[in-house]
């Protein structure tokens, strides 16, 4: 029932958009088609739901009219080695594996969403505006997840469950809980954990993290920041937290020459503070983890990634639990090259956008984690992540509403050739010399 009202809702939803904002047609398609893919609550359940809906965004893209803007140019070497990895998949299952059209269904469905975002991201504008849709989609789950923490500590959190949903993990299920927030499973028993959209935690911290870096310039931004730090805890994943508070604390440090040294000792000293809590906290600290069965299954399975990357690093096999935990441990199910070829995929934001941009300190988050605690293998939507990033607005290069600082929401002075954006808004048109391939910057 819930299921078949959210659809209603929807059709709705899109029908108005559709008369009264039609350039927000196609981002939103992608958006929500980029929240729908595995790993998704909702992909892990209906893997091809997500994959259809970023199909239709796409070709809403190519009936959405672009402004005057040239095209956006991303590095083609992502792309590249993301298509080598998995003709490396089909060419390893087809020596080794027996179930050849498996890989093939599953690869379509990760492969398409991506060439179609790939696709979606050369119009700058209906790429800016997919990115703006997901934040504020994450960022209203987030909200019903502090909104659900809060009540939960004056009346309990059993009072606030309203069901069960058919999305996340079949055999734990996802709960609904008041006002529509998604819990790990449908327990009442031990600690409640919330989802925010992702099939489990640790898959929700990514999202949530990606939408903290992402938030758009906008009055509110370090309220709306505030709102997302509290869902993450929410999540209680150790990995999440943790690496967060890394990224956030170099970004503070490192990442603006504008920060003062209250601010910089204040970012360090919360980034300690976070960093301690997933270490030691003893409903999910990492240290209370490592006696755990769960633990010692994800030690031995990344072990044998890395021995299978030194004695067979082409055919290596395994049946061992959580075999695909990380991209390390993945490494003795699809081979060397495809952990080598996806690793420089994974770290194309880091490699390409260079220090001091929020894209450096979000891929590299999301690098990491999955690198440590999340299998890349199927994981449709944090490889579409990859290309957001590759497309966004770095400071260096025009923007249409001028550029955003990660933590403050404060925007910078950017110019197109022949335009000119202050804060946000266009001004008097500035005409280049003809020829002229890289605009320049104007004072405010």
């Amino acid at each position: 029932m819930i299921v078949v009202a959210a659809g209603v809702l929807s059709a709705v939803f899109l029908g108005a958009v559709a008369l009264h904002h039609p350039k927000y047609l196609a981002p939103i398609f992608l958006a929500v088609g980029l929240l729908a893919c595995r790993p998704s609550a909702v992909g892990e359940r209906w893997p091809w739901l997500g994959p259809a809906i970023v199909l239709i965004g796409a070709a809403l893209t190519l009936l959405t009219p672009k402004d005057d803007e040239p095209a956006r140019r991303i590095p083609a070497w992502p792309g590249v080695v993301f298509f080598a990895g998995y003709v490396w998949l089909i060419l390893r299952e087809s020596l080794v594996g027996d179930d050849a059209f498996s890989l093939v269904s599953s690869s379509v469905s990760v492969f398409l969403p991506v060439l179609a975002f790939l696709l979606a991201a050369r119009n700058l504008e209906v790429q800016r505006k997919t990115s703006n849709v997901f934040v504020w989609i994450i960022t209203a789950s987030s909200a019903s997840v502090v909104v659900s923490m809060a009540l939960g500590l004056i009346v309990g959190y059993g009072a606030l469950r309203l069901g069960a949903l058919p999305i996340g993990y079949e055999r734990l299920g996802s709960g609904l809980m008041f006002p529509f927030s998604l819990t790990y499973g449908n327990s009442s028993d031990g600690v409640t954990r919330f989802l925010g959209l992702g099939r489990e935690p640790g898959m929700g911290a990514i999202f949530i993290g990606y939408a903290f870096f992402a938030m758009p310039a906008v009055k509110r931004a370090i309220l709306y920041r505030g709102v997302l730090l509290v869902a993450l805890m929410g999540t209680l994943s150790t990995a999440g937290i943790g690496l967060f508070a890394v990224a956030l604390g170099l970004y503070f440090v490192f990442g603006s020459k504008k920060r003062n040294l209250i601010v910089r000792a204040a970012a360090i000293g919360a980034s300690v503070w976070a960093i301690n809590v997933a270490l030691y906290d003893t409903r999910f600290g990492f240290l209370s983890k490592i006696e755990t069965v769960s633990n010692l299954d994800r030690t031995r399975a990344t072990t044998a990634g890395i021995e299978a990357f030194f004695n067979n690093p082409f055919l290596a096999t395994t049946n061992m639990p959580l075999s695909s935990i990380n991209m390390v441990a993945g490494i003795a199910l699809t081979g060397a090259p495809w952990f080598l070829l996806m690793l420089a995929y994974m770290a194309s934001p880091v490699l390409h956008g260079g220090m001091r941009r929020w894209q450096t300190y979000a891929g590299g988050f999301i690098l990491v984690t999955m690198l440590t605690s999340q299998p890349l293998y199927g994981s449709t939507s944090v490889m579409i992540l990859v290309i957001m990033l590759l497309s966004s607005i770095r400071r260096d290069v025009p923007t249409l509403g001028g550029d955003m600082d990660p933590v403050t929401g404060g925007r910078a002075a950017e110019t197109y050739p022949d335009r000119r954006v202050v804060g946000g808004k266009r001004g008097n048109g500035v005409k280049s010399s003809p020829g002229l391939l890289a605009p320049q910057r104007l004072q405010r």
